[in-house]
Order: structure tokens, then C-alpha cells, then sequence
């Protein structure tokens, strides 16, 4: 794990300074896309002891939602265009924690349990996470498949999660 040190000036003058500044500013975010995907530790050089987690939430990789083609599912997924707003809400599924998700105010699955009733399943995860109050946010979702005779319609959910 590499570790980065910044220090940053005191600015007194708009001059040289800020310009040092700007510029180690533009090379951090040129690399902010690998530090988002690692876990980086900031340490201030006059506390060389305490250490700072800069890194706090987690993006999974996008997945298919389980339960689509049930309850008159695929004929409200058809009419999505992309702008709904998605929602997750834990519920009680044949006995199990379940994360049911809403697009707009229709239930159109859940996360997947899989491996099934395992503790690292997505949903268990998830669920514990919600219960924990920890942030879960979607960051994007799309319907994909259908369109076709015989071809069911789908929802790829893509989400963070605070570690």
C-alpha cells in the first residue's frame, strides 16, 4: 500500500504559492480515480501517528436484479425510461432479510441472494449495512434485455456502500 503525504503552504501571497498549489491539486485528482478505488491513508506530517481513512465508501460491480419476472414485473419494467428514481428498502422475504428495490413507487426485485442464505451474499450484506445505518446509494441502473419474443427485460443496478 503506498502511502501519500501532502503539505500544503501557508498561502500569504496569491503568487507562486497558489500556483504550487493549483498544481498539486491537478496531479492528485489526475490519480483520484485509482484512489477511489484503493484504500489511501492521508497522513498529516505533524501527526505522523494518526493516520486518516480517506476512502469510505465502496463500489460494487454492477448486477442483475433477482425477481424481475414476477408479479406483473416485465409489463412495468417495459415502460421505465431510465429517469425513475430507485429505492431500496429492507423487507421480509419467505422468512429471509430481503432488499426489495422500488423503481419510482413499483417493487421490481430484489438484491440477489446468492450464494443463498450465505453471509456474503449481496443481500446480506446489504441488509446489514441499512440495519447498521450505514449509506447505501444507487448510482446508476439500466434495464437491459427484451425487446424481442421470448427475451425478458432486466435491471443491472449499479451501487456504493459506506465500508
Amino acid at each position: 500500500m503506498k502511502e501519500i503525504t501532502i503539505v500544503v503552504p501557508d498561502i500569504k501571497r496569491v503568487g507562486k504559492e497558489a500556483r504550487v498549489l493549483v498544481d498539486t491539486m491537478t496531479k492528485l485528482f489526475s490519480i483520484g480515480t485509482e484512489l477511489i478505488k484503493k484504500k489511501v491513508f492521508i497522513r498529516h506530517p505533524e501527526e505522523p501517528k494518526k493516520t486518516y481513512n480517506a476512502s469510505v465508501m465502496v463500489k460494487w460491480n454492477p448486477f442483475n436484479v433477482a425477481g424481475v419476472t414476477f408479479d406483473g414485473r416485465q409489463e412495468v419494467i417495459a415502460t421505465f425510461n431510465g429517469d425513475e428514481t430507485v429505492r431500496l428498502e429492507q423487507q421480509t422475504f419467505h422468512d429471509r432479510e430481503a432488499v426489495a428495490i422500488f423503481i419510482g413507487d413499483k417493487q421490481v426485485g430484489f438484491i440477489p441472494d446468492f450464494p443463498r442464505g450465505h453471509s456474503n451474499s449481496k443481500a446480506k450484506i446489504v441488509w446489514d449495512k441499512l440495519a447498521k445505518g450505514k449509506t447505501v446509494n444507487v448510482i446508476g441502473w439500466k434495464r437491459i434485455g427484451g425487446g424481442a419474443p421470448g427475451i425478458k427485460f432486466g435491471i443491472q443496478l449499479d451501487i456504493e456502500t459506506e465500508r
